[in-house]
């Protein structure tokens, strides 16, 4: 949860910050559900996790995504 908070203001952030957490989807074994492409999703979230664990003076590049799912992530990242 703290990875995925920690960029404050963002839809993700309110998403996961405790606030809305019976209006989560979940599946039948209580994991949250997000019903978005794996693949880009997985790309942010390794994103966010790099960026945790980074110097300040050296940040993350951002991710790439094959050329086929370019439109799903920049529409994911304007909900992240």
């Amino acid at each position: 949860r703290e990875t995925l908070t920690q960029f404050k203001g963002t839809k993700l952030a309110a998403l996961f910050s405790g606030r809305r957490e019976n209006k989560l989807l979940r599946d039948t074994k209580g994991r949250v559900f997000l019903d978005v492409n794996p693949i880009v999703f997985k790309k942010i979230v390794d994103y966010h996790n790099l960026y945790r664990i980074a110097p300040p003076e050296d940040p993350p590049k951002l991710p790439t995504v094959p050329a086929e799912l370019q439109e799903t992530f920049d529409r994911l990242i304007q909900f992240s």
